[in-house]
C-alpha cells in the first residue's frame, strides 16, 4: 500500500478483507499460514518477494500451523495479528500472506479487488522466491489499528459500567 493511501501513522492490529460474493468455497483450511508486514521504497513490485522489502523491515506478525478461513459471500474476513505492526508512514507498506496448500479445493482466499495502474500485488507458490505480478488489481483491505481494548459483548460492557 502506498503511504499516501494509508494517510497516517498507526499500529496495525488486524487486517480485514471482503470475501468475494461468488468466489470459491465458503471455508478452507490453510496450512503453514503466515502474515508478514514490512516496508518498501518501491511503488511497483518486482517479481522476487524478498527483493521488494527494505532489508530488515519484514516481520512475521501472524503464524499458524493451520487456520480455518470461513465467510459467507460479501462478509469480512478478519485476521487478528499476533504481533501489532507499528507503521510510521515513512515508506510504502508491504503485506505478505503466505500458506502451503489447503485441505479443500480452491487454494485461494477469494476477496474483492480494486483496480490499480501499476503492479501492486502478486501471487506465487509457497516455496518459490518469485511470483507473478498482477498489473491492474490489488485486494481490498482494511488496516485496523491496534487499540489495546479488550473485546466484549454489550452485556459485558453494561456489567463493567455498573461495577
Amino acid at each position: 500500500m502506498l503511504y499516501e493511501e494509508i494517510g497516517e501513522s498507526l499500529t496495525i492490529g488486524s487486517i480485514t478483507f471482503a470475501r468475494f460474493d461468488s468466489g470459491g468455497p465458503g471455508s478452507i483450511t490453510l496450512h503453514d499460514f503466515e502474515v508478514c508486514l514490512g516496508l518498501t521504497d518501491l511503488d511497483t513490485l518486482g517479481t522476487f518477494f524478498d527483493d521488494n522489502y527494505i532489508p530488515g523491515s519484514k516481520i512475521v506478525v501472524m503464524e499458524r500451523g493451520s487456520i480455518l478461513i470461513s465467510a459467507l459471500p460479501d462478509q469480512d474476513i478478519l485476521l487478528e495479528l499476533d504481533t501489532p505492526f507499528s507503521y510510521s508512514q515513512e515508506h510504502n507498506l508491504l503485506i505478505e500472506i503466505r500458506w502451503n496448500g489447503c485441505s479443500e479445493q480452491g487454494d485461494l482466499i477469494y476477496s474483492w479487488n480494486w483496480s490499480t495502474t501499476v503492479r501492486r500485488s502478486m501471487v506465487g507458490f509457497y516455496s518459490s522466491p518469485a511470483g507473478t505480478v498482477f498489473k491492474y488489481s490489488a485486494p481490498w483491505l482494511i488496516l485496523d489499528p491496534s487499540t489495546g481494548l479488550q473485546s466484549t459483548t454489550w452485556g459485558g460492557i453494561k456489567i463493567l459500567i455498573s461495577q
